[in-house]
């Protein structure tokens, strides 16, 4: 007879980083089996039991969807917050990752929907035994972070002058007569447009 198959269901963070199951067998006893890195939707891993527990079975993996990132193969992807004055001149935000949070610098001028390539922080490469040593960590997908441009609320009167002089400047009218605004008047330092 084929070997049995169970179904196991893993987070995204396990399929990352391995897990540990307790199964229930058919005979009424335990076996701790190991998920080994890598593994994704439909994953047969491999279980080798002595004739005690029933001879060899196969673990079938399906990972649960997860709310900040989605998986393609060993690549992950996500969508990151940008306030609109980093996405215009440029800075640093904050990219979270399985495996904590990065840095990553975008340029000025950073459209709405670019996305940037962050090598080797997406998941790493299946290997075929639970009881592989972690050599897969070198063999990780990548992350690709999506900007999402997240536009200021509650402008103050200064600042929705700024936005007018800005929309004259670039469409070549002259600036509306009725809202001058100094440029030392420290509106762009409100925090208003940042969180």
């Amino acid at each position: 007879p084929p070997p049995a198959e169970f179904p196991v269901e893993v987070t995204l963070e396990e399929a990352f980083s391995g897990a540990a199951r307790r199964l229930q067998l058919q005979d009424g006893g335990r076996l701790e089996v190991k998920i080994p890195p890598g593994v994704d939707n439909g994953s047969r891993v491999h279980i080798s039991a002595d004739r005690s527990h029933g001879g060899d079975f196969y673990l079938i993996v399906s990972v649960k969807d997860h709310g900040r990132y989605r998986r393609q193969g060993k690549d992950l992807f996500v969508e990151v917050e940008v306030a609109l004055d980093d996405a215009v001149l440029g800075g640093e935000l904050t990219v979270p990752t399985l495996t904590g949070r990065l840095a990553l610098t975008i340029p000025e001028g950073t459209q709405n929907g670019r996305r940037f390539r962050l090598a080797g922080q997406g998941m790493p490469a299946l290997t075929n035994s639970a009881n592989a040593p972690r050599s897969d960590v070198d063999h990780r997908g990548d992350l690709f972070a999506t900007v999402k441009v997240k536009l200021p609320s509650n402008l103050t009167e200064d600042e929705l002058a700024l936005f007018q002089r800005l929309r004259a400047k670039r469409i070549g009218a002259p600036a509306p007569a009725e809202s001058p605004v100094s440029e030392d008047n420290g509106a762009g330092e409100s925090g208003a447009d940042k969180e």
